[in-house]
């Protein structure tokens, strides 16, 4: 008895999400790069779920994954090799030098952290990348870090009063926070008037004091 083999397929291109790449950098390759690339065995993979349905392997990814979500980090890139890096080459101008590129850690709308890429700036160009750039660098800024603390520098040597502590709001049962918890609370409120990102993993009666009081600050 002869064993089936499976009818080959037409001539095919595949399209690649490399890892640790974006999906803005997935490309189309044939079958005979995808294996070079090491992923013969994702490819077999996926050949034998196209001869199963092609019609399902056809739904593709969410364009929401194309959209950045939030810019976590960033970093000097990596210089490329260069030739004329050489002892033999000609020192370089250091007028002539171009600025340092930068790449950004990316959180992807739709995909969690761990999926997040370093993204050269060359590649952020949109918009929309800009506007998210924008809102990064102003949560970063160390420029408006410093003029927090200026500002507290300044009013403690006028004789200013610093802000009053923030006054947990009641509860309508008349029941208040324990002492340690007033003091975690404290400590958030005063993180959130120096534009300070931080985050306290306890109970989440502290968060509703904690959204209470922000209101207020606001209002």
């Amino acid at each position: 008895m002869q064993e089936e083999t499976e009818a080959p397929l037409p001539p095919l291109l595949y399209c690649v999400k490399w890892e640790g790449c974006s999906h803005r950098r997935r490309s189309w390759e044939t079958a005979g790069g995808v294996i070079d690339a090491k992923g013969k065995y994702k490819l077999n993979n996926f050949q034998r779920a196209y001869r199963a349905d092609p019609d399902a392997c056809q739904e593709g990814f969410h364009q929401q994954f194309l959209q950045i979500d939030r810019v976590i980090d960033e970093r000097d890139a990596e210089d490329e090799e260069d030739d004329n890096d050489s002892p033999d080459s000609p020192a370089k101008d250091s007028a002539s030098e171009s600025p340092p590129k930068v790449e950004y850690l990316v959180k992807w709308r739709g995909l969690n952290y761990s999926d997040a890429t370093w993204e050269s700036a060359d590649w952020l160009t949109s918009a929309e990348d800009a506007e998210e750039l924008k809102k990064f660098r102003t949560r970063n800024s160390i420029k408006d870090k410093r003029a927090i603390h200026a500002a507290a520098a300044e009013r403690a040597k006028s004789g200013g009063k610093p802000p009053a502590k923030p006054k947990p709001p009641g509860f309508k049962n008349g029941m208040t926070l324990r002492d340690y918890q007033v003091t975690s609370f404290e400590w958030m409120i005063g993180n959130y008037r120096r534009r300070t990102n931080v985050i306290l993993g306890d109970e989440m009666v502290r968060v509703y004091f904690l959204f209470s009081s922000v209101r207020a600050i606001r209002d």
